[in-house]
């Protein structure tokens, strides 16, 4: 199990770390496309890591990363020992377009590998228990599936909803395109 925490700290690292060397490739990407067509550099500032990584050293990925084996060693003999408690998450806001403010909660790498392997387990071991139409929880079953079955549900008869809210859901799609569907479906 020690073996399986480490890889997943690893895992969970290596992802934040490429989400960041990706951001920084497109902000690399729009200075030479500015460049190329006004001839002078883009207005992108220095780069700096994410705050969050400077909260706490399980927050960082570099960190983690490098300490992947002892901090596996360490969780799992808290785990054995049932001392483990998880790190509180950060909380910070993100501004909306629409205005207002989105939280958003930051685990740390730690417990976030820890979580997956133990949600990944648990759905494994309760498969059997599952809705075959439970698409959120299944790994044969992705977000393609869902929308056939829903499509076939849609074909033949008229359907009734006894309650349906999309108003914050659908924010990007206009909300008249979307009644006009539920018309044309016969919904």
């Amino acid at each position: 199990m020690e073996d399986a925490i480490r890889r997943a700290i690893e895992f969970q690292s290596k992802k934040l770390l490429k989400k960041e060397e990706r951001s920084r490739f497109a902000d690399r990407k729009y200075q030479r496309k500015h460049k190329l067509r006004t001839g002078t550099p883009g207005q992108t500032g220095v780069y700096r890591e994410p705050r969050i990584w400077g909260v706490a050293p399980h927050f960082d990925p570099k960190y983690c990363l490098a300490h992947s084996k002892f901090l596996a060693r360490v969780i799992w003999l808290k785990i054995r020992e049932r001392a483990y408690k998880p790190q509180p998450a950060v909380r910070y806001k993100i501004a909306k377009e629409s205005g207002g403010f989105r939280e958003i909660m930051v685990f740390a790498i730690p417990d976030a590998a820890i979580a997956n392997i133990f949600y990944r387990k648990l759905r494994d071991k309760n498969r059997n228990l599952f809705s075959p139409f439970s698409y959120a929880y299944m790994k044969e079953r992705g977000l393609f599936d869902a929308v056939i079955q829903l499509n076939s549900y849609l074909i033949g008869s008229t359907k009734y909803v006894i309650q349906f809210d999309f108003a914050k859901y659908f924010d990007s799609i206009d909300h008249k395109y979307i009644e006009h569907l539920f018309n044309v479906l016969n919904f």
